[in-house]
């Protein structure tokens, strides 16, 4: 609703950030007390008024600062709206945007919902939109060592700055492959693997002959998705970008981006598509979070969950600052978070727990259509 948001907007500008909660997370051998600052800004408010936004998440780090905190972590849209936390230099604390735990706790959702559909991640394709992004290359790290091929799509309204992100992204994920050898089980990191050894080529050089060779696809316009079994969205946009006829039928799409870039529409319209929550963590000893998100208790965003993993590790400085997402650091998180009990929440769609029921009834839909497709899929 137009006036809604317009209130909202109207009023993120009138009221400061202000502490919303108080919580304690308790990890496999210590406890970690934190704060849940609000910043009352939309993300479409943020986009809009940087300077003031910079403002508000500024002072929102100052209350943090004032309540005790170690480590400072930026969920939804703030991490965007003062650049990973660059903006923020001089706050005197440590700063996190979650991406890197936003990132696996998505591949994670992705791969169970694989699993329980019976569905090949080896030989899936799959989609990254945003590919170029924070997020989105951590999600291209993970996924590149398990399935077929990656689609990494930009922003069509940039098309060729989007193009030159994505040619890195890509040298960054032949890199990741080469550096992290023994992880790997997909086709397109055997592939990479298999060239790099025979050849001696560098990361670049990797990248590029999977993308000569259609290992790897660099897309500026969404129609690409048409190819993808599997699509994550994880871009900077704050609107809904993606229509329904985009996808491919039967995919599975796992909407990573806060807000949204997914709507409930697509569901509608295709029946056929499961649209996943992307990024959703259930908490240790399932903490009263104070604020719910619309959220199932317990429950909270992997971006909210990465600075409660670092302050239960005692590991404050190890986040890195701004949009970039280290190899290194995101196996070791994802190891942290396992250690001290952080997994996956039980899937939904739209804030729909998604029932036995719902998986069989896929499950039936999908098996027959599936298994034609990768019996057809030409072999490399």
């Amino acid at each position: 609703m137009p006036q809604l948001t317009e209130l909202t907007d109207r009023l993120g500008g009138m009221i400061a950030p202000f502490v919303a909660n108080t919580l304690s997370v308790e990890g496999s051998d210590r406890t970690a007390c934190g704060t849940i600052v609000l910043v009352p800004w939309t993300a479409q408010a943020l986009a809009r008024d940087r300077a003031g936004g910079l403002a508000a998440i500024r002072a929102a780090a100052e209350l943090a600062r004032i309540a005790g905190a170690g480590v400072v972590g930026l969920g939804g849209y703030c991490s965007i709206a003062c650049a990973g936390g660059s903006d923020l230099a001089g706050s005197g604390l440590p700063v996190t945007t979650g991406n890197s735990y936003t990132a696996i706790a998505a591949v994670d959702a992705m791969a169970a919902a694989c699993d329980r559909l019976d569905r090949p991640l080896d030989k899936a394709v799959v989609g990254i939109v945003g590919g170029g992004g924070s997020v989105g290359l951590g999600l291209a790290y993970l996924m590149a060592e398990r399935v077929s091929r990656i689609v990494l799509v930009g922003n069509p309204g940039h098309r060729r700055a989007s193009l030159a992100r994505l040619r890195s992204a890509a040298a960054a994920i032949a890199a990741a492959l080469i550096a992290g050898r023994d992880g790997v089980s997909g086709d397109l990191a055997r592939r990479a693997l298999a060239y790099h050894d025979r050849t001696g080529a560098d990361a670049a050089a990797v990248a590029n002959w999977l993308i000569l060779a259609g290992d790897v696809e660099l897309a500026a316009d969404h129609a690409a998705l048409a190819a993808c079994d599997l699509v994550f969205t994880a871009t900077s946009s704050p609107d809904l970008i993606l229509a329904p006829e985009l996808f491919r039928p039967n995919a599975i799409l796992c909407d990573v981006s806060q807000p949204r870039n997914i709507g409930r529409a697509t569901a509608t319209a295709r029946p056929d598509l499961l649209v996943l929550d992307g990024g959703l963590v259930a908490v240790p000893g399932a903490p009263d979070l104070g604020i719910r998100f619309g959220l199932a208790a317990g429950v909270a965003f992997a971006c909210m969950c990465e600075p409660m993993i670092l302050a239960l590790e005692g590991r404050f400085d190890a986040a890195p600052i701004g949009l970039g997402v280290p190899l290194d650091y995101l196996r070791a998180l994802r190891g942290w978070g396992a250690r001290q009990g952080f997994r996956i929440a039980a899937p939904t769609s739209f804030g729909r727990p998604l029932e036995p029921a719902d998986w069989r009834a896929r499950r039936a839909h999908n098996l027959h259509d599936q298994g034609e497709r990768y019996a057809q899929r030409p072999q490399s």
